[in-house]
């Protein structure tokens, strides 16, 4: 056989795989019609495009502030509400951007990342239940009502795909693999931390036995002492990030019923419109939308349906969630929680609840991508 047939053998094997046809394709499908979607609702609801360009209809809200950590890193002499927001992602978009400018640097970095998420997520959910589910689970990934998250320059992307490839090499007993992942995971979100207690109830599963390597997994924490440090070296106090998540953005740690409480009396006593919609209804919904899974996974984890480390995920970020005061973004934050889709892609077996949940989530993406293309509030 000579080398161009071998070669041509190898392109055709590679263009074969499943992953490619369940997984990237439909993926870069979904971003491509996402990024021609937006600019065509900005000119339907007759809004002026930014001065810079198209492309900048996706730089909102968070994106611009990890755009100037980017650039400039944690200033003690600029805005400091900045230390709100996690170093890795704009760690990568700083190294990037030596190669591609920022914006385009940032979108690249989501867009791989998201690539890399749907494959560790195709990879959890195949062994346990089939390839049609997999298929499903990345599908409603990429659909999910703030799946524009995913192509926006925000971390979600980067977070989810640490996350996932943790959960997954942590499956295979790589617990140095997993615990780098999950140390990564903590150095982008905050919600990396959980990571800690949920690794080790997935060490339990795989091992049945302590071992010296469940010392591994202490390598997460490190990640929040990254943070925590950054927070010392740039401010001169570790903590300084939970004055700013006071003042500046409303959030401390309150009793779930006491947040929850609060968004049912702000639902019921504020007017309907949009703000109302997107500040208050959805976020309770989300919360809502979040306790069923969670409710869910630890049902199906008695009935061997989902491992223990899944529905302890799900249940620990929904009671971090419900526990935030203020938890307008709590929408865009379920997205992260990558055990929401493995439920989603087992409960969407029967083909008419598959058509209803694709049929609304697309819905709601669409809704949310405009708003948030547009400027508005959008998680």
């Amino acid at each position: 056989m000579s080398l161009g047939t071998a070669l041509l053998d190898r392109a055709l094997g590679a263009a074969r795989h499943p992953e490619l046809s369940d997984v990237v394709v439909p993926t870069l499908l979904i971003r491509l019609a996402l990024m021609v979607y937006a600019p065509l609702a900005v000119l339907f609801m007759h809004v002026n495009p930014p001065p810079e360009g198209w492309l900048h209809i996706w730089n909102r809200w968070d994106g611009p502030h990890y755009l100037e950590i980017a650039a400039r890193g944690y200033d003690p002499n600029g805005d400091t509400a900045l230390v709100a927001f996690f170093p890795l992602y704009p760690g990568l978009i700083r190294i990037a951007s030596n190669v591609l400018p920022p914006l385009q640097a940032a979108m690249v970095i989501s867009l791989v990342a998201t690539l890399l998420a749907g494959i560790g997520l195709y990879r959890l959910v195949l062994p346990d239940a089939g390839r049609d589910a997999a298929r499903r689970a990345v599908l409603l990934l990429n659909i999910f009502p703030t799946a524009f998250a995913l192509v926006a320059p925000y971390s979600e992307p980067v977070f989810l795909a640490f996350t996932i490839w943790s959960f997954l090499l942590a499956r295979r007993d790589d617990w140095v693999g997993a615990s780098v992942m999950g140390m990564l995971a903590a150095i982008a979100r905050i919600q990396g931390a959980l990571l800690l207690p949920v690794l080790a109830v997935e060490y339990l599963l795989t091992r049945r036995r302590l071992g010296r390597d469940l010392l591994w997994v202490a390598l997460v924490p490190v990640g929040s002492l990254v943070y925590l440090a950054v927070n010392l070296v740039a401010y001169g106090d570790p903590f300084f990030f939970l004055g700013v998540q006071r003042e500046h953005f409303y959030h401390h740690l309150e009793l779930p019923w006491v947040v929850i409480g609060d968004l049912v009396r702000d639902v019921a006593t504020h007017g309907p419109d949009e703000g109302w919609a997107t500040v208050y209804v959805a976020p309770l919904v989300a919360l809502a939308f979040l306790a069923l899974v969670a409710g869910w996974s630890a049902l199906a984890v008695l009935a061997r349906r989902l491992r223990a480390s899944y529905a302890a995920y799900a249940i620990v970020s929904w009671g971090l969630l419900a526990s935030m005061t203020w938890p307008i973004s709590a929408p865009r934050y379920t997205l992260a929680v990558f055990p929401v889709f493995i439920v989603l892609a087992t409960l969407t077996e029967n083909r008419i609840v598959r058509f209803v949940t694709v049929a609304v989530s697309l819905f709601l993406l669409l809704v949310f991508t405009a708003v948030f293309a547009r400027g508005g509030w959008a998680f």
